[in-house]
């Protein structure tokens, strides 16, 4: 089954597969794409479930594999809008480090992903 569009996702993906030799586990791309299918299904449930005033929050961290920043906030909210939340946010609460065998600096966001219809 086809994810839903998000231009964030498969340019991640794309660009993961290409350096699959690199990753020290060469299943990530399918493993992150696996995690995103498990989002979409609960963004799914959470939009059915959701009352005409109420609003989904989320908290997520951005990821990175072989350099490659995995967008987690911004693939969530492209998401979000394809399963047909009207009104999408994302705001970065926190900066996060890489771990240490990639530096340990923070350079990865956790973002609040607000939803609401």
């Amino acid at each position: 089954m086809p994810f839903r569009r998000s231009i964030t996702l498969e340019r991640t993906l794309e660009a993961l597969k290409a350096r699959r030799e690199e990753l020290w586990a060469t299943d990530i791309p399918e493993m992150v794409g696996a995690y995103f299918r498990d989002l979409e299904a609960v963004l799914e449930q959470s939009r059915r479930l959701l009352k005409s005033n109420g609003k989904v929050m989320i908290v997520v961290g951005d990821s990175r594999y072989a350099s490659i920043r995995v967008e987690v906030g911004a693939i969530l909210a492209e998401l979000a809008a394809e399963v047909g939340f009207g009104r999408v946010s994302v705001r970065q609460v926190r900066q996060m480090r890489v771990s240490a065998q990639q530096g340990g600096s923070f350079q990865l966001a956790e973002s609040i992903v607000e939803l609401s219809l």
